[in-house]
């Protein structure tokens, strides 16, 4: 009886043991393909973030485009983009995953800026503002005028101004301003 039993638990240890190397191997390759999927649903949903900024950027350069960038190879995946007025629709695409991003662009608010004016030319003693070097603006700045600049002021950040002159006190040599984002003349 003793060697009956000792073959059925040696038996049924083996079973066991097969059963659970089973789903080791199991889980081990869902885990492989769950990372798989996760990697190409990754990839296909910043490919569709990257045409996104994509097209606002090209709707920021010109606020009235209207189009597309279609089929772009893009990360080793493919990149369709869309702009129809203020919506933005970019498609990634990255293996068998494809990821949808939309963008609805809305106006500038007034609150955004960290200075914004509607004119510079007279202040309260009668004459136009000029920035000068010990005035800095950390954050955009916008003005509705000309940029008057004496003795290198700082922007620290994106610059505009609708009128579309940056006029110097001097020179440009002498008074030419800092500005570490773009300076966009000529914008509303």
């Amino acid at each position: 009886m003793v060697g009956k039993a000792s073959l059925l638990v040696v038996t049924g240890f083996s079973v066991l043991f097969l059963i659970v190397v089973q789903n080791f191997g199991s889980i081990t390759n869902r885990a492989v393909d769950n990372y798989v999927d996760y990697h190409q649903e990754t990839v296909s949903h910043n490919i569709a973030v990257s045409g996104a900024n994509i097209g606002a950027n090209a709707k920021y350069d010109d606020p009235n485009w209207n189009g597309s960038f279609p089929n772009i190879p893009f990360q080793g995946g493919v990149l369709n983009v869309t702009v129809q007025g203020n919506n933005i629709t970019s498609i990634g695409t990255y293996g068998e995953s494809i990821d949808t991003v939309k963008v609805l662009l809305a106006p500038s608010s007034f609150s955004e800026y960290a200075y914004y004016s509607m004119w510079e030319k007279e202040n309260p003693t009668g004459g136009p503002i000029w920035w000068t070097g010990s005035d800095t603006v950390r954050g955009p700045f916008h003005t509705q005028d000309n940029l008057r600049a004496y003795r290198h002021p700082a922007f620290l950040g994106r610059s505009t101004s609708h009128k579309g002159s940056l006029i110097y006190y001097e020179s440009k040599k002498k008074d030419k301003p800092t500005i570490t984002g773009d300076y966009k003349p000529g914008y509303n």
